[in-house]
């Protein structure tokens, strides 16, 4: 009997998937308006600028409150596939509601539905945990069909108060997922990630 096969693996590195959203998000809607009040190649490069902090940021930032003995030993190795499917299912549902509000041009529950996602403990989830960027891809593909099926009705100055919503979501979520981090490293305490 090989007993190394018994020996529960670690969880795959976890990647905060949501602020990369918001970012990528953002970045898609302020281009269009730009196209649209027939901005400067300037203008598009320094609004390039800001979408490109806040991916990197995002892209950059790793989670680490998943490596622990604790949750390694307690926590599933492989995510069933109905599990993955099911949440990546969940994920694009989100990613089209927050394209619908877009869509709608409500802001402010555009921000209140986005900031919200900020504190779903996504690294709790199994298939979140486990599967980071396949639900990246799941929310960022429901959110480009709402937008893209709903594009006709927006509002284009509605764009820029979109992006920014966006873009203030992405950067409360980094900030949130950078607090555990800096946890307690005391015995026994470990620190606990919001999502993100």
């Amino acid at each position: 009997m090989h007993f190394d096969a018994m020996q529960p693996m670690k969880p795959r590195p976890y990647w905060p998937f949501m602020p990369l959203f918001f970012a990528l998000a953002g970045w898609a809607l302020i281009h269009p308006w730009l196209f649209a009040m027939g901005a400067h190649v300037s203008a598009h490069l320094f609004t390039a600028l800001f979408g490109l902090v806040f991916t990197g940021w995002a892209v950059l930032r790793r989670s680490s409150s998943l490596k622990h003995a604790v949750e390694a030993a307690n926590s599933p190795s492989v995510v069933s596939r109905w599990s993955a499917a099911t949440g990546a299912l969940l994920l694009f549902v989100l990613g089209m509601l927050v394209g619908g509000l877009v869509a709608q041009g409500s802001l402010f529950l555009l921000s209140a539905c986005a900031m919200s996602l900020n504190f779903i403990p996504w690294a709790r989830l199994p298939f979140s945990r486990h599967h980071s960027a396949i639900c990246g891809a799941a929310i960022c593909a429901g959110f480009g069909s709402a937008t893209v099926t709903g594009y006709q009705g927006i509002d284009v100055m509605f764009l820029p108060l979109a992006t920014w919503a966006l873009w203030l979501c992405a950067c409360c979520g980094l900030v949130l997922s950078a607090g555990p981090a800096q946890g307690s490293t005391h015995a026994g305490r470990h620190p606990v990630a919001c999502d993100t």
